[in-house]
Formats: C-alpha cells, structure tokens, sequence
C-alpha cells in the first residue's frame, strides 16, 4: 500500500487542562480553528434536555464583551465562516479563517469559555429559531426512524433522547439555569482546541497559552458515567408518513468509538455495503434485483454505536426476502473467511477515502476532534491507516460473529401512510400546532437586535497572496481538449469528464435520456460486466461516477492508466443489453419518486419550471416520472452515437502526476476514441410566468418558500455586481451570516436558516435569483412579506460603502477556496475552459473589482432588486385565502 506520511498531529496541555491539538496542512491559506468540550445531550439533567444544544445556538449570541452580533460581524469583516454542532456525545463551535486573520479565533473562543450571559432578549429569539429546528428534523422522516430506534435500544441510557431535547424544556430554561450548566461544563480542563491548516505547531501553542493560560480549570471535576443494559432482543419500528418510496434500515448494536475500533467498522461497511462490488448490492441489486439500492453506515456514538444497513427495496413485498438475505449474507462471513480480493478492495478503497480526508482540513480538524474527545489518544487519527493496513480476514470474521446475530437485527421501516390515515396525521400535526403556539407566547423579544462592540476593534483582513495552480493543457487529434495540473502533495489523482453535450439537448419527451445513457455506459461494457467492472474498480480503489451530466474519478496515482483504461472502455463500448437497461430505470424511478417525496430538494425544480416555462433550463437532469419509464434501447443508441464524441469535451486532471508523461499516457488510451461534432444549442427567450406565486400541497411540518426571478448570465457584465449583492443579501457562496437575510432570522426568529443566490445556476443563459428557506406552516405569509421588503430596501436605497468594500473583500478572499483539494482545482479549471475564459482569471479577479464602482452596483440593485419581479413558490400544508 501506498504510504501516507503527512498526517501528524501535535499536541500540548496547558497547566489548566486545556488540550491543544495541531495539524498543519499548507494547501491554501485556510485555519479551521475547532474548540470542542466533552459535553453533550447525554450530560443533561430531568427538566432541562435540550440545554446543551440550546447553549451551543447561545454561546455565539453575546457575553460580556461581545455583543449578540458580534461573531457574526467580526466573521464576516474577517473573511471567514462560523458554525457549531452538537452531539449525544460532545459539543464543538468551530471558526474557518484567512491563516494571516485566524488568532483572532482564539481571542473569541476564549471570551465565549469565560463570559457568556444568555442575555433574555436574544434567548428568546433564538428559541423561536431552535423550534423551527424540531420542524425540521420532524420532516427528515428518515433521521425520525433513526432517532426512535434509538430510544426503543437504549431506554436507560440517556442517549434515548435526541439531542434537540424537549421543546417544553427547553422553552422553560431561562437565563438562570444556562448559566448553571454553562459554567459547571464549559471550561478549559473539559475543552480541546483543534487546529488544521496554514500554521505552525508552536505559534498554535503559544497564541493558546495568551488566551486561555489564565482562565482557571477544574481539575476535580467528573462526569457521571451511564450503563447500558445489553439483551438478546429484537426491536422494530415502523414510521408511516406522506411519501411514495418505502425505506429500511437494519441495525446491529456494536462498540462505541472510545473502543478504538472505527476501523473495523469501517471495513466491514465497504465490505457488506459499500459499492457495486459488496455482498449486498450484488445479492439485492444485481441478482435479485429487490432492491433499488443498498448502503452501509456507521453511528458513532462514544459509548456505543450502530451498524446500519438501509436499503430502498423496488416493492414492500420484497422486504421478508431481504431481510432473510441480509441475514444469510452475515451467516457466510461468520463462517468463511472473505476472499483474497474483497481484503485488497477494502484497504485499497479505505486509502483512497483517505487521501480524500487528507485534502480536507475541516473534515480533519473533525474527525480529529471527535476521536480525541472520545479516546483521549492524540494518535488515533494517525493509527486509523495502519490499523487498516494490519487489518487481516480473521478480524473482520470475529467481528460479525461477535456482534451480528438474526437475534439482534433490529429494523425500521419508513412505510407510505394510507389514504385513510392521512387526516388523522393532519389532526395531530394540527394538535401539535396548538401546543407550540402555547409554549411560543412567552417568547416575546421587545428590544431590537444589539449592534457591534468588539468589532470595532477588529482591523479588516488583508487579501493574502495566493499563487493560483496555473493550469495546462494539449488538445488530442480526436478533439478531447485535456487540462491537467500537476500537485504532488498527496498520492491521488481526480479527473472530470464533461461532454460538450449535456441533459440539455435531451428530445421533448425523451426528458433524462443523456443522464440514463451516462448511468447506463458506468453500470458495464463489452469486455467488462457489471460484476466484473465493479470487482476491477474496487480491487484497484478506483471511484468513477456520474455528477449529473459529467463523469468523475478518482484513484491513486499508481492506478491512473488502469482508470484510463476502464474509462475508454465505458466511453467506447457501452452495452445496451434490456436486463441492464430495466434495472437502472426502475433505479431512475425509484430516485425521482424519492426526490418528489422531499420538498426541500424538488421547491428547486419546481422554481426552474415556473420561472424558465419552456426554456431548456426548466427540464430536470434526471428526467420526469413520465419521460424516464418510456426511454428505449433505440433512445439510448441514438444519444450515444450523436453526443458521445471526444470533440471539444474537457478532461480535467489534477493530482500527482510527478512520474507520468501525461500527453504520452492519455493518448496511448483515448487517443482512439472518436465521434461526431456536436452543434451548439440555441436557446430561446425567457418568457416571464404571468402568474407570480405557486404552491404545492405537501403535509409537512414546515412550509418550504423560493423567491425567485431570472438573473443574468456568467458572462453578463453585471454578473459581478450581482456575486457583490448577492454577499449583502443572501451571504453569498461563502455564506456569511452577516447578511441581510440572516438579519431577519436573527430579529423575528422565523427560520432556522435561510440563504440562495442571486446568481444561482447562472451559466449560457440567465441564472436566477433564488432565495430559499423553511417557515411554520402560519408564518409563511410574515416571511414573504419581510423577504419581499428586504429585496426592496437593496433595490431603493442600495448598499454602503463599509458593505460594498467587505462584500468584494469576501468574495476575492474566497476564491482560494476552489483550490483547496484536486476535484475543487479541476473543477475551477473546468469553468475555465467551459466558459472559454481567460487561464488568468483568478490572479485577474483584484484588477477586475477594484474597478467596480458602488454607484454601478446601485444601479444593477435598482434594476434587479424588485418585489415585482420575484415569484414566491411554496411547498407545504394548504396556504389559507390570500
């Protein structure tokens, strides 16, 4: 196996028990700063479950030098982003900055650590806030069957609660008991700093010691430890809810992550779920085919964890059938070892799934923090790859004799409601309303949102130099254009496939056909069937895929001609045999059934189709319930031969490419490739819907809102007014919480989050302005009205200067950000030679704003930045009379 020697973390203890945790990774100039403390939803008393998660919404909402606004202003002023997440287990609040910015991460944890005040104005916002948040979590069904079994497993244990809590706890924890708990957990002796990026281990070490040396720790201080109560038991749940696709998902109760053996947990997912080639897919997928799809997860909790496998079976019929396969495909591997193959495809596919993590610093600086917290060993992030290279056939063995038994193989099911239960659901979501709307009346904030203190002491972040990878490129006689940059750092290569012809020139009718042929070329070739295609990908840790219209892979560099390879393969010799065609269509129907079954994702299109009407950008990808089932042989033929051809197609390839002779290696292998040239598209114009609202009857707890309105294309001359408006309105793609948007959020408590863009999809042809976010079914009308007023203040009275110059500062500081791993490098490239734009951009991009005048973005505000020209789409319980 390849060996990986650039993950090493430092550590240091400060006198008062805070542990330092250091990882530098200079790829771009990025810190993620993480402070975790080991407290979560299992360290809450009676009466107050939910205060945990309730401090973390409240731990950046003011202390005693720090105003409600404050980290929100100071993140946006310093180009940076903010977050914080709770578990059963552990809370961590997190800071991602500029490297020459990122110290003042620690001034702000540090003051969070000691000054915190829960002030009773913000708190009851922020509660409104937190309620939408129960909503949300009541609409993602699957996460709701999860967090029953949960309960049902561990009744004694305080895990059964879901870290959210109680609404009427939390509703009833004042300022009082916040405090109480605040000082009793948050504290150095029970804290961790994580630290990944751009820095050196000492300069942590000694900027740590500055800020948190002198804050006293708790050396006394314990944690009460809770038993589990193991039985052999069978527990089930069923779920029924307004959905078309049924769902199952199988647990079996294994060790929690302090046990240190994540690894093998890992291993025994790819292995029994992970892929084409796993025991499951190819028992339920491909031979059965009683299943649509299958995957294997992993729960991590510190003191136990599940081991999940959930699969989407084609009918409910089917479901005995695959749990008695499930239950023979375990009884196999605790009897035979596995074979030689499946060993090397499990360490090859975790090394590669590590070189992944390895081009992620927030991913790192979480794993890291979380494995600390629960281990208390600084090595086990380094361990986890040499544990998997030792891992051996026996092993894996123990372990499902050890923790899988038929006896023990808990299932939850998400089934279809009945028709005759519907209204029944509808009056107890009605019951529900009521109960909340009683806990809300108390929640009164009568003083307006505090402005910024500490801010003002904040000097704004300069823009650092940055040497963009500068991308070069050769163009094959068969007219593959190919982009490659070579980056040495870690031993992989990625690469992007994009046709010139896309889902966009699919036939009326034939709606899908381009994604379903692309489906249909991966799923096997010729010379390779479906289970030998999956078998030599996975042996050899060679990820390929589709991302809608663009084929990717990924693998080490030692396997990049072997990609190659099985590329020219897919892209030349696809097989059109009926079996194939059928499995991957009910596959297709089963996914756009699931996608129509969850209005957070398809409000999307459902805006595309309102505001484009016949243009092509109102067609999904993916096809419609009525185009994809009618697809035929002779369709994909047809596609195939007219739009696969190598003739001004990019292959973008980034990665280690030290010992290869690029031009030599891709033309030996898909210098052969031909086809026909392909025309350009032409686009009619957009037609304006007459009818500016919509809305689609769905029975959720949360009613999903767009506003949306046609906006303009990537090369339009006002397309970088709109990305500066677009930072002040929405946050922007580095979505700051300092924005108009979020304001509103932050005075009324109405959304748990709330963002767009107004330059979202924007590429040949217009994009649009697209603002997105959840309400309770009985504020939809407030949240428009209060949306529509904020896009017409930026329209009428515009922007000031203090917010023009931090939007450009945001948005030129940002663009480091498309360079952190080689799939974001190649994917910058790819909109470079896609938009056929200058190589140079990038370094070009100071230049090109600093000419922005705020009078010309005035302007391109007051044109744009109307109610009237918005349509408002909603998803949810019946809108009353308007």
């Amino acid at each position: 196996m390849t060996k990986l020697n650039n993950f090493k973390v430092f550590k240091h203890v400060l006198p008062n028990g805070l542990t330092i945790l250091v990882k530098p990774q200079h790829t771009i100039p990025r810190v993620e700063s993480h402070l975790w403390y080991n407290v979560g939803s299992k360290d809450e008393g009676q009466g107050e479950q939910g205060i945990t998660h309730l401090i973390e919404h409240m731990l950046f909402k003011g202390t005693k030098n720090l105003s409600e606004s404050d980290i929100n202003l100071i993140t946006h002023k310093l180009s940076g982003i903010s977050n914080a997440f709770t578990s059963h287990d552990a809370t961590c609040y997190t800071f991602r900055f500029p490297s020459n910015v990122w110290q003042e991460s620690l001034a702000l944890f540090a003051e969070c650590m000691q000054n915190a005040t829960f002030d009773p104005q913000t708190l009851a916002s922020e509660l409104k806030a937190v309620i939408e948040e129960f909503r949300l979590y009541q609409d993602d069904y699957q996460g709701l069957v999860v967090e029953k079994m949960i309960e049902a497993l561990w009744p004694q244990h305080p895990y059964r609660t879901p870290v959210l809590g109680l609404k009427q706890d939390i509703c009833n924890i004042g300022q009082e008991r916040l405090l109480e708990y605040y000082k009793k957990h948050y504290h150095p002796a029970n804290a961790t700093l994580v630290v990944v990026g751009d820095v050196q281990p000492n300069e942590v070490f000694k900027l740590a010691e500055t800020h948190f040396g002198k804050i006293p720790g708790k050396p006394n201080y314990t944690k009460h430890k809770f038993l589990f109560e193991p039985d052999i038991q069978r527990k089930t749940i069923q779920l029924f809810r307004d959905i078309q696709v049924p769902w199952c998902c199988y647990f079996f109760e294994i060790p929690g992550l302090r046990d240190g053996q994540n690894y093998i947990f890992d291993a025994a997912s790819l292995l029994l779920g992970g892929g084409k080639s796993s025991r499951l897919h190819k028992k339920l997928v491909e031979q059965t085919e009683i299943a649509v799809e299958v995957a294997c997860s992993i729960y991590e909790f510190f003191d136990r964890g599940l081991f999940a496998i959930t699969v989407y079976p084609k009918s409910m019929s089917d479901i005995a059938q695959i749990e008695q396969i499930i239950n023979l495909e375990i009884l196999e591997l605790q009897k035979k070892l596995i074979a030689d193959w499946e060993m090397e495809s499990v360490k090859k596919r975790a090394q590669v799934d590590f070189t992944t993590l390895l081009e992620d610093t927030e991913k790192q600086a979480a794993m890291i923090g979380n494995l600390y917290v629960a281990t208390k060993d600084e090595s086990a992030f380094e361990k986890y790859m040499e544990n998997i290279e030792k891992l051996d056939k026996k092993q894996i063995q123990n372990f499902f004799i050890e923790y899988f038994s038929p006896a023990t193989l808990h299932a939850g099911y998400l089934y279809p409601m009945l028709e005759l239960d519907k209204p029944k659901f509808h009056k107890l979501q009605t019951e529900a309303d009521k109960q909340e709307a009683k806990l809300l009346e108390k929640l009164i904030r009568s003083t307006p949102v505090e402005g910024g203190k500490w801010v003002t002491k904040v000097n704004e972040s300069k823009l650092q130099k940055f040497s963009y990878p500068k991308l070069k490129s050769f163009k094959l006689d068969n007219g593959l254009v190919v982009t490659f940059y070579n980056n040495p750092t870690i031993p992989s290569i990625s690469a992007i496939l994009n046709f010139k012809a896309s889902s966009l020139y699919d036939e009326d009718g034939a709606e899908g056909c381009f994604i379903f042929l692309i489906r249909l070329m991966l799923e096997k070739t010729k010379k390779y069937d479906a289970k030998k295609m999956a078998q030599f990908l996975e042996t050899n840790g060679i990820y390929i895929g589709n991302l809608n219209d663009v084929i990717t892979f990924k693998c080490l560099n030692q396997n990049f001609e072997q990609a190659l390879d099985i590329l020219y393969q897919i892209l030349t010799q696809p097989s059109f045999d009926a079996q194939t065609i059928s499995k991957i269509k009910h596959q297709a129907i089963s996914e756009l059934k699931e996608f129509w079954d969850t209005p957070l994702e398809f409000i999307e299109q459902v805006t595309r189709e309102h505001i484009y009407q016949n243009h092509p950008y109102s067609k999904n990808p993916a096809g419609n319930l009525k185009s994809v089932p009618n697809l035929t042989a002779a369709d994909l033929k047809k596609s195939f031969k007219k739009y696969i051809s190598p003739v001004n197609t990019n292959l973008i390839i980034v990665g280690d490419l030290s010992n290869i002779d690029l031009e030599k290696t891709v033309k030996k292998h898909l210098g052969t490739w031909s086809g026909l040239e392909i025309p350009d598209l032409e686009f009619p114009a957009i037609i304006l819907p007459k009818d500016t609202e919509k809305h689609i009857n769905s029975n959720r707890d949360q009613t999903v809102i767009t506003i949306a309105a046609p906006s303009v294309s990537r090369k339009s001359p006002e397309y970088n007014h709109l990305a500066i408006l677009d930072v002040i309105l929405t946050g922007g793609p580095g979505f700051s919480s300092n924005s108009r948007l979020f304001d509103l959020r932050e005075k009324y408590g109405l959304f748990y989050a709330i963002g767009g863009s107004l330059v979202y999809g924007a590429k040949e042809e217009p994009g649009l302005m697209l603002i997105k976010t959840l309400v309770s079914h009985d504020k939809v009308e407030k949240a428009k009205k209060l949306i529509l007023a904020s896009i017409n203040d930026l329209g009428q009275n515009g922007i000031i200067q203090d917010e023009f110059e931090m939007a450009k500062n945001m948005i030129l500081s940002s663009l480091v950000e498309n360079f952190e791993s080689n799939m974001q490098t190649a994917s910058a490239f790819l909109f470079l030679q896609k938009f056929k734009l200058d190589i140079n951009l990038f370094d070009k991009m100071g230049d090109t704003f600093s000419i922005i005048k705020i009078d010309e973005v005035n302007k391109v505000a007051k044109k744009f930045c109307r109610s009237s020209c918005f349509s408002f789409i909603t998803v949810g319980r019946a809108r009353p009379n308007r």
